[in-house]
């Protein structure tokens, strides 16, 4: 489960890739500075994030081969400031393509992606604060298409830039317009997690 740290000074990217470096799990930064750290994943959460991934590139490589596909050690940086590691995050070519020079020499691309991609672990708790943090990061910096998969309760949560929280109990999730063509099975992801 994740943890905050509220540091007491401003943390920047060179500091949280050195603690990244000589720490074991997963670092995160909010905007208002929050480090957000997390434990190594659990070997049944990681073949819950290992199907996901593999889901999205098999779909990517045919339906949109220029795209860019980042696991989660992939980490980006919001407009807000806030830097994040989504399980998977994907990119269109133009998206990427419109990031300046500067924003693409980042450690961590300066962007907002076409679409995230979170699973919970059996230990993590979808309503804990650092899920807050990044659901209220993903949306304020208006990702297109946001998935929430919680394989305990067998609900996914998805957000659609402007428009409510859709919950669904499906093994099977439609993700066009935004990902034409790409139906997500969250049965194939929850069954790696068992």
């Amino acid at each position: 489960m994740a943890m905050a740290i509220r540091w007491p000074t401003r943390i920047t990217e060179s500091v949280l890739l050195e603690l990244s470096r000589m720490n074991a799990g997963t670092f995160e930064l909010t905007s208002d500075g929050t480090i957000l750290m997390s434990p190594p994943t659990g070997s049944a959460a990681s073949l819950g994030e290992s199907a996901l991934h593999k889901q999205v590139c098999a779909w990517s490589a045919t339906a949109a081969p220029d795209a860019l596909v980042l696991p989660p050690t992939g980490g980006i940086t919001l407009p807000d400031g806030s830097i994040w590691a989504p399980d998977t995050t994907w990119i269109k070519r133009a998206t990427f393509d419109r990031m300046s020079r500067e924003d693409r020499e980042r450690a961590f691309w300066r962007l907002v992606p076409d679409a995230v991609f979170e699973v919970f672990s059996p230990s993590d708790d979808p309503e804990s604060e650092a899920a807050r943090y990044k659901l209220a990061a993903y949306r304020a910096n208006e990702i297109p298409l946001i998935v929430l998969i919680d394989p305990r309760s067998g609900v996914t949560r998805y957000f659609r830039r402007g428009a409510d929280a859709m919950e669904i109990r499906e093994r099977a999730i439609d993700l066009g317009p935004e990902m034409p063509g790409f139906v997500l099975d969250v049965g194939a992801i929850v069954a790696g997690i068992g």
